[in-house]
């Protein structure tokens, strides 16, 4: 199999496909 398919990879990926107001969340100090 592809390590792609390991679940790490997809915990990563869909934090990369998390929707923008996560990174707003994450950019506001408090």
């Amino acid at each position: 199999g592809v390590t792609y398919s390991s679940p790490k990879y997809k915990k990563e990926k869909a934090i990369l496909e998390l929707p923008t107001k996560h990174q707003i969340i994450q950019k506001r100090p408090q």
